[in-house]
């Protein structure tokens, strides 16, 4: 259901990994800028989305 973007501006749920160069990430306090993402939720059925989350969480060990 989600899916890998650049851009976050869409209908559907989009979900983005901040990159540690960008300068925006400074924005950010110093525990949040490691690992940071961008996550956008779409129209899909909430359970979907939250499977899907779930799913993504457990496959990188989280």
């Amino acid at each position: 259901v989600i899916t890998f973007a650049v851009s976050l501006g869409h209908d559907e749920s989009l979900i983005f990994p901040q990159p540690s160069y960008d300068e925006r990430i400074l924005l950010y306090p110093e525990p949040f800028r490691k690992g940071f993402i961008r996550f956008s939720v779409g129209l899909e059925d909430v359970e979907d989305i939250i499977a899907d989350l779930d799913q993504g969480l457990k496959a990188v060990g989280l």
